[in-house]
């Protein structure tokens, strides 16, 4: 019971450096599976906003990473690393799958800007779709996943890729569009 109480008192104290040190945001919940194998470089953003984030075991991330979830729901299994400028943005929902790598500058989006003529871009709104992200993903530096984006366990997006539609389990996406099945040994 002793040490049992020890440890969360070491895992607020932990969240509660990291909030003085960095810009962290709690909103409504969250959940870090284990605080003790997972790692948040600094200057950091993470915001709740009515929203739920669940956070795998042995979660790594270096600096700049941006999480806004507003209203949405934000999975991310474990053992997944995020390396700089990483920015995620969830109105709905986005799930990303244990062992996925992320390089550096990706962007991960749920939902686009309603666009009309007749109303002011800033007063329209969103579309939203559930953005997927499957188990032993390799995203590459720059790549952009859009609304609707679903990707399939063991696949690779190439560097500078905007996804915004499936891409089959064991498949590379490579820059020109083209999605072809990965062969292994």
């Amino acid at each position: 019971m002793v040490i049992s109480n020890l440890l969360a008192v070491l895992s607020r104290l932990r969240f509660f450096l990291a909030y003085l040190i960095g810009k962290i945001q709690f909103g409504k919940h969250y959940t870090l599976k284990n605080v003790f194998t997972s790692y948040i470089d600094r200057r950091h953003e993470l915001t709740l906003v009515n929203g739920n984030l669940v956070i795998g075991r042995s979660f790594k991330s270096r600096t700049d990473l941006s999480i806004r979830v507003t209203g949405g729901q934000l999975n991310i299994g474990s053992n997944v690393f995020f390396n700089q400028g990483v920015s995620i943005n969830c109105r709905d929902s986005i799930f990303i799958g244990s062992h996925c790598l992320f390089g550096e500058n990706v962007k991960i989006y749920d939902h686009n800007h309603n666009f009309s003529k007749n109303e002011f871009v800033s007063t329209q709104g969103f579309s939203t779709e559930a953005t997927k992200i499957g188990r032993n993903v390799w995203i590459g530096t720059g790549a952009i996943l859009l609304k609707g984006a679903s990707i399939g366990d063991n696949s690779v997006i190439s560097a500078g890729c905007v996804v915004s539609s499936v891409v089959p389990e064991d498949h590379l996406l490579k820059r020109n569009g083209e999605c072809v099945k990965i062969i292994r040994d």
